[in-house]
């Protein structure tokens, strides 16, 4: 048994898929298929059931904490012993309003694969991000790809690439009597108490919609933090119009008729003039997040993926 193939072990754990698991780890799908088959061979047991989607077999999630405590204690022991590696610094700006549990779980898995690479954050609005990419403040941008205060990015000379789409969504109490209805229309958002997010890009244009449809809200809090949003509609105060990737316990997501609002997020950056192999922090984190598993999960799933953090 190699640590390398406990490392392809890990990745198509994670990413559940074994070309995206092969792109983490910077191999071919042949090259990673072929190691987790050697290391199936020299285990005696097969870890993966193949289909279209990898999934654990019961000596493969045996097997899971076994191969997370033999990547950890490797990585530990190379940043005891020195290793003779320097640490290196990444510059990422990211979004305002952007889900930090899903942020906060990239990040921690990022830095167990490559704990010689720093993640410096900065947060700020679409146009101050390009910004800060002019200047060379930061090496990458996480921001939305289609919003027209980003527009023309690539004429400016950035690249980019598109991770995931959101959809907006309405957020309710588990209990609320919206979440009963098997469908929801906009006239249904009539009268209901609203907190609003005063950050909300669509803010603009869900005034119009709900204006040509005569649905009237009723707004109980203006609120600048999306975690606060989410507790007070848990507590049944109000609704929310938010993204489908938020999510907390005690609250449900609901798609409404009418509202087909949505943006898809991505990183930016600045291309180097070298088109030669680029191993750099930023090329990396790009790997790497190409490779994430960005689809919406609750909660429990949520936390289950941030313990799966040694790769």
């Amino acid at each position: 048994m190699d640590l390398y193939q406990i490392r392809y072990f890990l990745a198509v754990s994670e990413t559940r898929n074994f070309t995206r698991a092969a792109e983490r780890v910077h191999v071919t799908q042949p090259t990673l298929s072929a190691g987790i088959a050697k290391l199936e061979l020299d285990l005696g047991a097969r870890l993966f059931e193949r289909g279209r989607r990898a999934t654990l077999t019961a000596a493969g999630g045996r097997f899971l904490d076994h191969a997370r405590v033999i990547v950890a204690e490797c990585n530990l022991a190379r940043a005891e012993l020195g290793h003779g590696v320097t640490e290196r610094r990444l510059g990422l700006g990211t979004l305002r309003a952007l889900p930090v549990a899903r942020l906060a779980a990239l990040l921690a898995d990022f830095r167990k694969s490559h704990a010689d690479v720093s993640v410096e954050l900065s947060d700020a609005a679409p146009e101050k991000l390009l910004a800060w990419l002019e200047q060379g403040r930061i090496e990458l941008a996480l921001t939305t790809l289609e919003d027209g205060r980003s527009a023309g990015f690539e004429n400016q000379g950035f690249a980019s690439l598109a991770l995931y789409r959101e959809k907006l969504v309405l957020m309710t109490a588990a209990d609320h009597g919206l979440a009963r209805k098997p469908a929801l229309a906009l006239t249904d958002l009539h009268r209901q108490p609203f907190l609003l997010r005063r950050h909300c890009p669509y803010l603009a244009d869900l005034i119009r919609l709900f204006d040509a449809h005569g649905v009237r809200t009723r707004i109980v809090q203006r609120c600048d933090q999306d975690d606060w949003v989410l507790n007070l509609v848990a507590a049944g105060v109000g609704v929310a119009l938010m993204p489908d990737s938020f999510h907390a316990p005690g609250v449900v997501a609901l798609p409404v008729g009418g509202i087909a609002m949505g943006r898809t997020l991505g990183l930016c950056w600045r291309p180097s003039p070298d088109n030669g192999p680029d191993d750099s922090p930023a090329s990396l984190f790009r790997n790497f997040a190409a490779s994430h598993d960005w689809r919406p999960r609750p909660p429990e799933s949520q936390v289950s993926q941030r313990l799966a953090w040694a790769r």
